[in-house]
């Protein structure tokens, strides 16, 4: 299934792909620029907020059923057809004449969310082991320099032309990179035909994350006890078992349960849970934190456009910092690279609790530790550390299964820090709510120790036996008749 490339031809293809992770993340983060103007022109922002759930929910899905369609039909035609549903997206958010109309654009933005694990299984399938992971390392730092140049775009079309300009920009740079994919290599020949690929399992392991995401998501909004949440993280988990038992039995499974024996991928799922449940809620505590007023006992007191700039920028740094974890799974392993980001962000988020009352820049700085470069080389492992423990032909499709735990993981951890935060908050002139230092240590102190707890379940990986990675290992169960060599 692999068909390797020149350097020349495949940094072309690194280029092709990291442009279209950068329009993923473009499209999920400039929407938070825009919410204040959303908020003006359709009140509730618990209303509004769906803008942000829809999107994730999809995401979630197309993760990892585009992931696996990679494995079967190619990346360059699930590629194109992800960025096509994109674009129609864009253009039905920027002509919406209504809120329903503007949710039902932004879900369809959502069918980005299978660009990135798509892009890690074409990297496989052309680039030498030689630059595999450094490769790797590079396109997860389209994350950072998407949510840069979101935030940036963004920021200047909503002041020059109004917030519908946003989704005209996306629709176009969307529209650039489907036309970029389209000269990406022809994919081999797969031994699975298209009529037997697993629509079923597709179709349960879709309601059963969305109901499970949308629980969580809803946890702080309708609350931990009412009846809708309970009704759906019940639905969600019963259905997951019933995807998981269908799968489990199916020749030819649309997500192959039994990769989770694998010790490593089943660590590198465990570790980007708790990696995306605590470093990544980094930013709902540190925005708050750093606009505050100090004349409420806590806070730095900066203007919502001078953290913008500033969130620009260390984009930037978590950016350059992504191709150092790809480039030290390279040369001392992926759980030695998630080790050392780790332990950087545990570090920053100490740093962070101490200089609570230093200067902001002394603040900033270990935030950055944290945040950026600790959180670029732990992000740039964890893919990797998929490619050391699943065949090549697996690898979309693991790593799209990577991402929706991603996703979940990181939807509770917001929730999470959202109620610590909450926790200790008192009413403030006017009413408004008030940020304590004792809410925010709360919430600091959570992030700690999730960070903390990756290393032991990353260096267990490490500890492991080498993996047969080969494509006669993927050949674990038996095959129908008429579908040879078909891996499970």
């Amino acid at each position: 299934m692999t068909s390797v490339l020149t350097d020349r031809r495949s940094s072309s293809v690194i280029v092709v792909l990291l442009i279209a992770a950068i329009v993923e993340f473009l499209e999920l983060n400039m929407i938070y620029v825009a919410l204040p103007a959303m908020y003006k022109e359709y009140g509730d922002p618990a209303i509004v907020g769906w803008l942000v759930t829809s999107f994730a929910l999809v995401a979630a899905v197309a993760a990892g059923i585009g992931g696996r369609l990679g494995d079967v039909i190619g990346a360059r035609r699930v590629l194109v057809g992800a960025l096509a549903v994109a674009v129609l997206g864009s253009l039905i958010s920027a002509l919406a004449v209504s809120f329903p109309m503007l949710l039902t654009g932004r879900a369809l933005q959502g069918f980005s969310g299978a660009i990135l694990p798509v892009a890690y299984g074409e990297l496989r399938r052309v680039i030498t082991p030689a630059r595999l992971k450094t490769a790797i390392g590079l396109l997860s730092g389209g994350a950072f320099l998407g949510a840069a140049l979101g935030f940036l775009s963004a920021g200047l079309a909503i002041q020059y032309f109004g917030w519908r300009s946003i989704f005209c920009l996306s629709a176009v740079l969307g529209v650039a990179s489907a036309m970029l994919c389209l000269t990406l290599p022809r994919p081999t020949a797969s031994t699975l035909r298209v009529r037997d690929i697993d629509f079923v399992g597709g179709t349960l392991f879709a309601p059963a994350v969305a109901a499970i995401l949308l629980g969580v998501t809803q946890l702080r909004s309708w609350g931990i006890g009412d009846l809708r949440i309970v009704g759906l993280l019940v639905a969600g988990i019963a259905l997951l078992g019933v995807w998981v038992s269908y799968e489990l039995r199916h020749a030819n499974p649309f997500f192959d349960i039994r990769l989770f024996r694998r010790p490593r991928f089943l660590a590198s799922c465990v570790g980007i849970a708790l990696f995306s449940a605590g470093v990544l809620s980094l930013a709902v505590l540190v925005s708050p934190i750093v606009q505050q007023s100090p004349a409420t006992g806590i806070g730095f007191g900066l203007s919502a456009s001078v953290y913008g700039v500033i969130s620009m920028a260390l984009a930037f740094v978590g950016f350059a910092f992504s191709p150092v974890g790809g480039l030290l799974s390279q040369r001392i392993g992926a759980a030695r690279a998630a080790i050392i980001g780790a332990t950087v962000s545990t570090i920053g988020i100490v740093g962070m609790m101490i200089t609570l009352h230093s200067s902001v820049a002394m603040f900033l700085l270990f935030m950055v530790l944290a945040g950026n470069i600790g959180c670029a080389m732990t992000w740039a492992s964890f893919p990797n550390l998929v490619v050391e423990g699943v065949p090549s032909s697996r690898t979309s499709e693991a790593t799209g299964m990577q991402q929706v735990v991603k996703q979940v993981a990181q939807a509770g951890g917001l929730q999470l820090v959202s109620v610590l935060l909450a926790g200790g908050a008192v009413a403030g002139p006017g009413g408004a709510a008030v940020l304590t230092e004792s809410s925010y240590r709360a919430a600091l102190w959570y992030l700690v120790v999730l960070s903390v707890l990756v290393i032991p379940v990353v260096y267990l990986a490490r500890r492991t036996p080498a993996e047969d990675v080969s494509e006669a290992a993927a050949t674990t169960v038996p095959v129908r008749a008429g579908v040879a060599g078909e891996p499970s």
